[in-house]
């Protein structure tokens, strides 16, 4: 870890001196190769073609700069000036921890709901840590990849699940509700399977497709864990600066990433669910009424003993109004159909 540490420092340090042109340097765990790599590298192009090649987006994918926390901190020490992912995003805007609570968020359009009405709030949270949000999104509903099938709390309760060792707020929450998560980095989730340490992974239908996960695992629930919420940010010492046109040429690349991102998300996820995992050899497991009442049940149990560090109560209160004011206005407009 040391040697790769001084090794990307040495990398950054020597692009830095090898091309004076303006570069914004930024990091995400996005294996190369993946639709999401694909999209950041379209965001590229498009900054050059509108500067003329006055100003370049570099990547650091695959995790070259280190996991989304280390690659945070380099960003806060000027050796890169932005990240994309998941879950850096609550170190400089806490609220955001709130698309992440189990069991509170049951489908993507809930989630938007919301954080379309938090949005003023994270905005004003990531300045005050020094950095402009370019745009906000989800990587989808997180569920469950097991080994065996999952058809009763007892049987959940009974598997060991992989989740991300960043992810406090699932972890916690999932540990209060008697499930048996193990907290391990990125990058060791399928040797974690592989040497059964684990029996399954809770994970976006993206994310398990992107790790390989999927070509695993045996079974996947369609019990609906929560949401993985992502943004895309740029330090205000990198962003400012530019000449107006330049930091109109990366906002606007970026919100048209933002808007294919979430379209492309829901597609890949309904291809997926809709056959694609099937004949990749995963069968589905439909969670029966019982069990996800239960586990609902469990949820709401453990978010109402969730910490205050963790989330505000203000914060849950003020989601579960407009998540209420959404499901009376929905229900309405279904029962004027």
């Amino acid at each position: 870890m040391r040697r790769l540490a001084i090794a990307v420092v040495l990398l950054l340090g020597t692009e830095a001196a090898a091309d004076p042109a303006p570069r914004i340097r930024m990091a995400a765990y996005a294996p190369e190769g993946t639709l999401w790599a694909r999209e950041f590298h379209t965001i590229d192009r498009d900054i050059d073609a509108a500067t003329a090649g006055q100003l370049q987006l570099k990547w650091y994918l695959s995790g070259i700069a280190g996991d989304e926390i280390q690659a945070l901190e380099r960003v806060h020490k000027a050796q890169l000036d932005g990240e994309a992912g998941a879950l850096f995003c609550d170190r400089l805007a806490p609220s955001i921890r709130i698309g992440r609570v189990v069991g509170l968020f049951q489908s993507r359009e809930e989630w938007r709901y919301v954080m379309t009405r938090l949005l003023p709030d994270l905005n004003r949270e990531f300045s005050k840590s020094g950095f402009s949000n370019l745009g906000i999104g989800s990587f989808g509903n997180m569920m469950f990849f097991s080994r065996r099938p999952i058809r009763t709390m007892a049987e959940l309760r009974g598997q060991r699940f992989w989740l991300y060792d960043l992810d406090d707020v699932t972890v916690t929450t999932m540990r209060s509700m008697g499930l048996n998560v193990v907290p391990l980095p990125l990058g060791e989730g399928l040797r974690a399977y592989d040497e059964a340490r684990v029996d399954g992974f809770i994970a976006t239908p993206t994310v398990a497709l992107a790790f390989q996960w999927s070509t695993r695992a045996s079974y996947y629930s369609d019990l609906t864990v929560g949401e993985l919420p992502g943004c895309f940010v740029i330090a205000e010492r990198a962003l400012d600066p530019l000449p107006l046109e330049h930091r109109l040429a990366v906002t606007t690349a970026v919100a048209k990433f933002v808007g294919r991102f979430e379209a492309l998300g829901v597609q890949q996820d309904a291809a997926l669910l809709g056959g694609l995992f099937e004949r990749q050899g995963l069968r589905k497991v439909v969670a029966p009424d019982e069990l996800r009442a239960s586990f609902l049940e469990a949820a709401r149990g453990a978010r109402d003993r969730i910490a205050p560090t963790l989330i505000a109560p203000a914060l849950l209160t003020r989601t579960l109004g407009w998540l209420a004011d959404y499901r009376m206005e929905h229900a309405s407009a279904g029962s004027r159909r």
